[in-house]
């Protein structure tokens, strides 16, 4: 090995095996180690290798290390920072004239028929030897039973859905884009506070082959209007608090939560709901916990909500879950959920039908409180019930015009004679103002064609991260990937070395 010095900088060749020959293995692996230092790019080790004096030396073996330490600190927290695994939403606005028209779905506010719910009512009130009447204060009374009444059918398995409305009795005209819609273009579905309810353009097998409406259709733009008659005449006295009708806008593979997203409509009116899309995508694991995929115990849900294709929804997953675990600790489920009675038992494949809780069982109250407020609780019974990675919202705006106007109401009149209903006693003397009064239009408008788009991206990427690290390094002591070569090149000049000794030591005990 060659060397020539000036000014203390030490100027190497390329070592080989003959490098190693002489001296002393420590000394051949000290002088190895000092070229390294007297010559490497990273700052510090330099200086403590050409330093002539001790305190000299002391001077920038401390700097160094304390610069080491202020660059490992840093790198440790851009580490810390990237595994945390932060996100930002990027906020867009696309045109999209070819997507979907929203499902569109609508109950009667008031679930019950009188005509077809009174008869077999007060034969239950019957056999519980409660005196049947018309007087509105026994009615009242009487009323407050019909929850337990329900009870009393659904835990029988016996249908509900022969005393509600169905969308006949309140479907008077369906029209999108001009073009005239069916009953065939709906779904239906058993909604535990507004019974039978149904929803226009989901999507389902078995119309339109599967297919959904988009906005731009026959040469109009996003238009659906429904005439409605209420029959506020049939309503079960005490029952309902109020007429009318409630819809709610949707996404096309999603259920309906109608009681906490819905519109209420009022009677007498023609009103335009207008509508503009919003999507969220979040970024899966690690980024977040949010999934797509559909739980056992949810899929027997969707299979006996309704005849169409749903995705999977945090609050859907969570209203199944919670019915669920009630089951484990009451053995019924809430009264106010019984369309989510199909209960998946843990561990098995078997599907049961649970019964419903009575109104005087406190088990399910108190276990129901249990699981929304112990966060430990609700881990424990429902991990699977994470937030969805895709969610889609639709901002409605709703605004009104009084309806029908008097012309209108001669035709009206024959329409609303065919929808099999009893109508009032007095119908032919006050069918004008019946009309006036049930009547309700409805319009469901597509604002623009423009998506609103919040994407999740991450706070920090990869090369965030690298570049992170490489701004730390440069800055305390300008290491760089060249500098992590040079300490490459040192180890195997060592290790070759190193190597060469071993295999002397070997030859010389082969002559012995």
């Amino acid at each position: 090995m060659t060397s020539s010095t000036s000014n203390n900088i030490v100027m190497i060749n390329p070592v080989g095996t003959d490098a190693c020959k002489n001296g002393s293995s420590h000394r051949r692996a000290r002088s190895i180690i000092r070229e390294f230092s007297l010559n490497t790019s990273t700052h510090g080790i330099p200086g403590i290798a050409r330093s002539q004096s001790i305190p000299n030396r002391i001077f920038w073996a401390i700097s160094t290390f304390i610069f080491a330490g202020a660059m490992a600190y840093f790198i440790t927290e851009s580490i810390l920072d990237f595994l945390q695994y932060p996100t930002q939403t990027l906020v867009s606005v696309i045109d999209d004239s070819s997507q979907a028209f929203p499902a569109v779905s609508i109950c009667n506010y008031s679930p019950l028929r009188q005509d077809l719910f009174m008869k077999d009512f007060l034969n239950y009130t019957d056999g519980l030897n409660l005196t049947n009447t018309t007087n509105y204060t026994m009615m009242e009374k009487q009323s407050i039973l019909i929850q337990d009444f329900f009870q009393y059918k659904l835990n029988r398995n016996e249908s509900m859905t022969d005393y509600f409305f169905t969308l006949e009795n309140m479907l008077i005209s369906c029209k999108f884009n001009q073009l005239d819609c069916y009953k065939e273009d709906f779904i239906a579905f058993s909604d535990a506070r507004y019974g039978n309810c149904y929803t226009f353009n989901a999507k389902a097998s078995q119309i339109r082959n599967g297919t959904v409406y988009k906005l731009s259709e026959n040469g109009d733009w996003g238009f659906l209007e429904l005439e409605l008659y209420v029959h506020s005449q049939q309503y079960v006295p005490y029952w309902s608090p109020a007429m009318g009708m409630i819809v709610q806008i949707h996404d096309n593979e999603q259920i309906p939560l109608m009681h906490w997203k819905g519109h209420y409509l009022i009677p007498g009116r023609r009103q335009r709901l207008t509508f503009t899309r919003k999507t969220q995508y979040r970024l899966p694991k690690p980024y977040s916990d949010c999934d797509t995929k559909v739980p056992y115990m949810l899929q027997v849900a969707f299979d006996h909500f309704g005849n169409a294709s749903y995705t999977y929804e945090q609050y859907i997953c969570a209203t199944v879950c919670i019915q669920v675990y009630i089951y484990t600790k009451c053995g019924c489920v809430d009264s106010y959920e019984w369309g989510a009675r199909y209960i998946a038992v843990s561990g098995t494949d078997q599907i049961i039908i649970a019964p419903v809780c009575s109104q005087d069982n406190t088990c399910y109250k108190v276990e129901l409180d249990r699981i929304n407020n112990d966060y430990n609780v609700w881990i424990q019974n429902c991990p699977m019930c994470v937030l969805e990675c895709k969610t889609t919202d639709f901002l409605a705006k709703l605004s009104s015009l009084a309806a029908p106007m008097q012309w209108l109401l001669h035709d009206l009149k024959p329409k609303i004679e065919s929808l099999s209903v009893p109508l009032s006693a007095n119908w032919s003397n006050m069918w004008q103002s019946e009309i006036s009064q049930n009547y309700l239009a409805l319009e469901i408008v597509s604002e623009s064609a423009r998506t609103e788009l919040l994407n999740d991206t991450p706070s920090i990427s990869s090369v965030d991260l690298l570049s992170n690290i490489g701004g730390q390094t440069g800055l305390w002591l300008r290491i760089s990937f060249l500098s992590l070569m040079e300490i490459a090149e040192m180890a195997y000049r060592l290790i070759r070395c190193k190597l060469y000794k071993l295999r002397k030591r070997k030859f010389k005990r082969s002559l012995t």
